[in-house]
């Protein structure tokens, strides 16, 4: 039965509503930074400022461009908690490009800054540029920072070669930065494009902690080359419950730990309510007893877009599990991931890529011993194990061990790709897989080439200058590109979570010989730190597919492909659909040939634009017409029938005559 749009008024009114609402909500955020303090620190030079319009002193007030402190200790000292203790929320500190490093004595070391005030931001001028440098200094105490309040932020900063061995305040805690851990939640810290480097000479922690009741987000930079002397450090961990955390667009790699210690890139110590989240990363080069990039100990892990590679599991000369990804119990998917050119440094390796056992210990947070993994659309290749050159499962004292592997392609070389070491039931591996039939033992292990449509990860983490270098900065931080086929036109949509130096897009379209000619510049944000949505209308249309490009230009004309679509032209107006009316008993005949079935909001518009009626019909793509009856007649004239669902629009012109 068809309904006239009665609806259409009442969500107008809704979103007008909702942008009055929005209005006054950015008004007092608005009215609410403006009361915010700025403050600003900058090194004796001036060169690479980006804030400041002078070199530091600590003479200065530190409260305008022109008056910067010189260390951010003298101004902690002089505006927080040990002095006069005016930094509240919303206060942003500026740091700008320099390096600050320990020269003795703790009223200048640039180090130990307890956060306890909420909302405060740290920002520096460049991940490469504004670098707190503790050149291993006094003694392995002394952190960079311990961040116990909500909604703090650090943006944009190296910091190096600190030395925690979590003696002190608060115990377990991390070489340079440490996150929560008391009673009260921590939520809303970010901490966006900051690099760890060498940080850590004694002590098993990573370069940071994340401790109980926090909800953190790394994003951008890493936690890399944490490897100086014999350094246990290793790169980022998870350590308690009730945890959020997100990491993602970062690097994990050349983090080192020795003897026992596990998880050389990433290491999760908790229970069901710790939750790590990991996409569009690079975890490579990392070395560790258990799991050289990832080690779980419980929790529950997400990963996906990631590359995992060149990772190392060993240190002793036992028995080691996972080249890359240890699992001893708890919760964890992989999607979209390569596992390439995982191996061992000493022992006897049981999962070259993924390794996957209950070893008698669930940490000191959970007593949970199941283990629960899935791994889906992921690539497989070159890696090396003793016992199972891609994955290992074994019900470790007779825990469930279950393992889903979806859609997955296989392309190591060797003798054994999965193996299920079993010594029960309670071991379950499940294997879906493309190309060539994954070579396996050990008892149950059920393989079914898959059935779904061929799938390759398209991968573009962030990675290296150099070995040991600095994260190149992406000029841009691509969230999606997709189009759509609109009435008469296709609509292109991108969106972008940062831009740097990023001078314009450029959208190319293929012709029928498949090669691509511009069809289109759209300017970019140069600098940005916010999502950014763009969009392109292209009208000329031809019958099938178009296939766009989307490239982008720095400011120093280095041009970077980004993404390659396709788009159906099916909703062209004048030949997908075609519309007649019969006045004899008032049915419209709606001719359609689809390629597939679509439930599509059926619109009947006169020729002043009103809407007559309308109604959800589905379309099937086996028939090639639909018959809709209307309650009443429709006088003589020239009217529309409109197609339309959340990504195409066919439209149809027909003409009634009453005699």
């Amino acid at each position: 039965m068809l309904k006239p749009l009665f609806d259409t008024i009442s969500r107008l009114h809704t979103r007008v509503y909702m942008s009055t609402v929005a209005l006054l909500f950015l008004s007092c955020t608005l009215s609410n930074y403006v009361t915010a303090t700025n403050y600003y620190v900058n090194d004796a030079s001036a060169t690479g400022d980006t804030y400041c319009l002078a070199i530091g002193n600590n003479s200065n007030n530190g409260l305008t461009a022109g008056t910067p402190k010189l260390t951010l200790k003298n101004l902690w000292m002089t505006y927080g908690p040990s002095g006069t203790n005016v930094l509240t929320s919303g206060d942003v500190i500026f740091i700008d490009a320099g390096t600050y490093s320990a020269t003795g004595g703790a009223s200048v070391d640039e180090a130990g800054f307890d956060i306890t005030v909420a909302g405060l931001t740290f920002m520096g001028s460049n991940m490469n540029t504004t670098i707190f440098d503790h050149n291993h200094h006094g003694t392995p105490t002394e952190y960079f920072m311990y961040i116990n309040a909500s909604n703090v932020v650090l943006k944009n900063m190296t910091i190096r070669e600190f030395d925690n061995n979590g003696t002190q305040s608060p115990g377990h805690s991390g070489q340079a930065i440490t996150i929560g851990g008391a009673g009260v939640v921590r939520s809303g810290i970010l901490l966006e494009n900051i690099n760890f480097i060498e940080n850590g000479l004694s002590g098993g922690n990573p370069a940071l902690s994340v401790l109980s009741n926090s909800s953190v987000t790394v994003k951008g930079g890493g936690s890399f080359c944490n490897t100086n002397g014999t350094a246990y450090t290793g790169g980022i961990e998870a350590y308690g419950t009730a945890i959020t955390l997100v990491i993602e667009n970062s690097i994990l790699s050349n983090n080192y730990k020795v003897g026992s210690f596990d998880g050389g890139g990433l290491r999760i110590e908790g229970d069901p309510t710790t939750n790590v989240t990991v996409r569009n990363c690079r975890i490579s080069n990392n070395m560790a007893s258990h799991g050289g990039a990832i080690s779980q100990t419980n929790g529950v892990l997400n990963v996906s877009n990631c590359i995992i590679q060149g990772n190392t599991a060993g240190q002793t000369s036992t028995t080691v599990y996972g080249g890359a990804f240890f699992m001893n119990a708890g919760t964890a998917r992989f999607t979209k991931c390569r596992f390439e050119n995982n191996a061992k440094s000493a022992g006897t390796l049981r999962g070259g890529a993924i390794a996957c056992r209950y070893l008698g210990t669930s940490g000191a947070f959970s007593t949970l011993k199941t283990i629960n993994l899935t791994v889906d659309s992921t690539v497989f290749i070159g890696n090396v194990g003793d016992l199972g050159f891609d994955i290992y499962a074994a019900n470790g004292f007779s825990n469930a061990c279950n393992v889903t592997v979806r859609d997955c392609q296989f392309l190591t070389s060797g003798s054994t790709n999965i193996v299920s070491d079993a010594s029960s039931s309670a071991t379950s591996v499940s294997v879906t897989y493309f190309g060539s039939v994954p070579s396996s033992s050990g008892s149950p292990v059920t393989k079914t080439l898959s059935s779904n449509t061929f799938y390759t990860p398209t991968l573009s983490p962030p990675s290296f200058t150099g070995t040991c270098g600095s994260i190149e900065v992406l000029p841009i931080e691509l969230i999606d590109f997709k189009g759509f086929c609109n009435e008469n036109f296709n609509n292109l949509i991108w969106e972008t979570a940062s831009e740097h130096n990023n001078a314009f897009f450029t959208i190319e379209k293929a012709n029928e010989d498949g090669q691509f000619s511009e069809l289109s510049i759209v300017q970019g944000m140069i600098n940005s730190t916010e999502y950014v949505d763009y969009s392109f209308q292209d009208y000329s249309l031809t019958r099938g597919m178009s296939y766009y490009r989307l490239s982008q230009t720095d400011l120093d004309g280095t041009k970077r492909q980004l993404k390659t679509i396709s788009v159906d032209n099916s909703c062209n107006k004048e030949i997908d659909i075609k519309a007649s009316f019969n006045n004899l008993n008032n049915v419209l005949n709606i001719y359609y040939s689809f390629s597939k079935s679509e439930e599509l909001d059926v619109q009947i518009v006169n020729s002043t634009g009103q809407t007559i009626a309308s109604n959800t019909i589905a379309f099937e793509a086996n028939d090639n017409k639909v018959d809709v009856f209307l309650k009443e007649n429709l006088a003589t004239g020239v009217y529309f029938v409109k197609l339309t669902n959340a990504s195409v629009s066919y439209t149809s012109k027909f003409i009634v005559v009453n005699r």
